[in-house]
Order: structure tokens, then C-alpha cells, then sequence
């Protein structure tokens, strides 16, 4: 099953697909866009994602 993703930074909304494997595998997917990290995991899945909607909406840091 899909999952929708928006990136909290530039608004870029991704589908993400999940495929169980049989091995543990480390890894995370960062955005196209601004490459803010949009998902991470570590377990007997890996994770896909395709760009759906390509938005450059980058919200300010605050930190700035």
C-alpha cells in the first residue's frame, strides 16, 4: 500500500512504497527538491519513492 508524503520543508508530495525483505536493512530516502530527510528505517523493509508534485515552497528556519 501507497503512502503520501509531503516534505515538511518545500512541500514536495512523494508516494512512498514499502517491500518487505529478508534481511535488516539501514537506510533513508531525503528529498529531491532541498534534500531534507523525508523518511528513515532500519528492519526487514526497504522503502521507495517517487516525487509526485514537485513544490520549492521552502519554508524559513527559524534557527536564521
Amino acid at each position: 500500500m501507497a503512502e503520501k508524503v509531503t516534505c515538511d520543508v518545500c512541500g514536495s508530495i512523494y508516494s512512498f512504497q514499502a517491500i518487505k525483505i529478508p534481511v535488516r536493512d539501514k537506510d533513508s530516502i531525503e528529498c529531491f527538491v532541498c534534500d531534507n530527510r523525508l523518511k528513515s528505517w532500519n528492519g526487514a523493509k526497504m522503502w521507495s519513492a517517487e516525487l509526485l508534485e514537485r513544490h520549492e515552497n521552502h519554508k524559513p528556519n527559524p534557527a536564521e
